[in-house]
């Protein structure tokens, strides 16, 4: 039981970090879009 448990933490923790890594690469790339479209209309 105990360790059921603690494999349980650990998937639910790599979920929550593979999650995090979704949103970081997300952002990055809405970041990315929105300074070539500013270039681009600056232009």
């Amino acid at each position: 039981m105990v360790k059921l448990r603690n494999e349980n933490k650990i998937a639910s923790r790599r979920n929550i970090s593979s999650r995090l890594v979704k949103v970081a690469v997300v952002l990055i790339i809405l970041i990315t879009t929105t300074s070539r479209l500013l270039s681009w209309l600056s232009k």
